[in-house]
């Protein structure tokens, strides 16, 4: 009897020690899986993070007001130039001011712009333009509404008397 109780004793210690490293097995592949989860989800969560911040990024820059009104300096302009509007009027969400020196308007905010110039000569037939880039676009006794995208520029160009 004391045989078979030693032999059942043993056999209750191999199960229990089987169980042990099956529990131990089991614990260590679900950590692994749970890392594997983990960092799964933190991609995730990083890439949509950085998709929501640029969606965000794109309405602010939609929603984003501009606005510039400048006087020329009431001199004569030569022929064929561009013309120079050094005084600033009215200035709201421009922070390229290189317009002042060089009067071209360099577009940051993407959008639909209201562009116009009045200009006035004592030259008969004087004619002026405004251009995009290097396409004209405009004369400048009417306005018009002219699509520009970032890095674009627009400036008003004399062309003389024709």
């Amino acid at each position: 009897m004391n045989s078979l109780l030693d032999s059942f004793s043993s056999k209750v210690q191999e199960l229990s020690e089987a169980e042990r490293k099956r529990d131990s097995t089991t614990k260590l592949s679900l950590r692994q899986e749970q890392n594997r989860f983990n960092k799964s989800f933190d991609k995730i969560a990083e890439d949509f993070q950085v998709r929501f911040n640029k969606s965000l990024k794109e309405i602010a820059l939609k929603q984003q007001k501009v606005a510039l009104t400048a006087c020329a300096a009431g001199s004569t302009v030569p022929g064929e130039t561009v013309v120079h509007f050094p005084n600033i009027q009215t200035n709201i969400g421009i922070t390229n001011l290189s317009y002042k020196s060089t009067g071209k308007f360099v577009c940051t905010v993407a959008g639909l712009y209201h562009v116009s110039a009045v200009m006035m000569s004592n030259t008969d037939g004087q004619s002026y333009y405004i251009y995009k880039n290097s396409d004209r676009m405009i004369r400048t006794y009417y306005g018009n509404v002219v699509l520009l995208c970032d890095e674009n520029q627009c400036f008003c160009h004399d062309v003389g008397c024709r």
